[in-house]
């Protein structure tokens, strides 16, 4: 069986599943038209959609584990901002961390859904960052400095374990190792 859960005519992003499966997040704009557009959910189980946020200009959303807190970056000016919406009372964000010259951060919840790491990439050195997010405390701590070219971040089921891949570059012999650290 295949539904249509939204009509032609508009564009859309980010599309994520929660870890119920029960809702689909995602943005949608008018086609090619306009940069910035509408988050919303649709509960596959329930058939029903809900506007969640207007003016949203990015494309990256992921779910907390218990499916209680929506994370997505933003293209404001020249940052990227990471946002966290409480779903119960999305009309204003409960934490926001604006990023200068970086790429899109790479995001992984913790289990218990109130932390989350991520990663940052500076553009002239090409070295990375790892932090954690506390959304409650509303604080960034940096557990990395740009001292790699991080590319993956997953926080462990069990919250015990942050896994990282990292690529090196090695000179003068010119080649790139990759390499997965588990911190604990």
């Amino acid at each position: 069986r295949i539904r249509v859960v939204q009509e032609a005519g508009r564009r859309r992003s980010g599309l994520e599943w929660s870890h119920d499966s029960c809702r689909l997040a995602y943005i949608e704009t008018d086609n090619g038209k306009d940069t910035h557009g509408e988050l919303w959910t649709y509960d596959v189980c329930m058939d029903t959609f809900t506007f969640v946020m207007e003016d949203v200009s990015g494309s990256e959303i992921t779910w907390s584990y218990d499916d209680t807190y929506l994370a997505f970056t933003e293209d404001i000016g020249r940052e990227i901002v990471i946002r966290v919406l409480d779903l119960s009372a999305p009309e204003i964000p409960i934490f926001e961390h604006a990023i200068s010259d970086t790429g899109r951060p790479q995001l992984s919840w913790s289990p218990t859904s109130n932390q989350f790491v991520f990663i940052t990439r500076d553009f002239f050195s090409r070295r990375s960052n790892i932090s954690i997010a506390d959304v409650e405390a509303g604080t960034v701590t940096h557990i990395s400095h740009y001292n790699s070219q991080y590319r993956l971040v997953e926080w462990s089921p069990d919250g015990q374990h942050i896994a990282v891949a990292a690529d090196f570059w090695h000179s003068p012999t010119y080649y790139f190792e990759d390499q997965v650290y588990v911190m604990d």
